[in-house]
């Protein structure tokens, strides 16, 4: 279940449709989609110690990555407002639980995660004051 917000549908003529997430929804790791498309379907997907060095300890920690959505944002404009720019926003987290990230300088610097953002959003024009 995802929740979705959005604003007065009864205007989407005029003013388009404006989704928004109004809270971060997680999608989990590489390894709980294998699982759920096993359960749902009945195949198998190769898993990370099937594949050869070092691409089987690569793909195992990439597989451990939790995923979140983190912002989703759309407006489609509506027919009265051709000439207005369609808006897009799409930020998601990768970040491994419990401190399990990579140690670039053991106990000095590590990478834990990463956030992934992108836009088609026009930048606001700016003010000459």
């Amino acid at each position: 279940m995802v929740p979705v917000s959005t604003d007065d549908i009864s205007k989407m003529k005029t003013e388009g449709i404006d989704f928004t997430l109004p809270a971060p929804v997680d999608l989990g790791t590489l390894n709980d989609f294998t699982e759920w498309f096993n359960k749902q379907f009945g195949v198998n997907i190769p898993s990370a110690d099937q594949l050869p060095a070092p691409l089987d300890k690569i793909i195992a920690k990439l597989a451990t990555l939790d995923v979140a959505v983190e912002q989703f944002h759309i407006k489609v404009p509506g027919t009265a407002s051709k000439d207005q720019n369609k808006l897009f926003t799409l930020a998601m987290s990768a970040i491994w639980p419990d401190g399990g990230g990579i140690d670039l300088i053991p106990g000095v610097l590590s990478i834990q995660g990463a956030v992934f953002g992108a836009t088609n959003e026009s930048p606001k024009p700016k003010s000459n004051g």
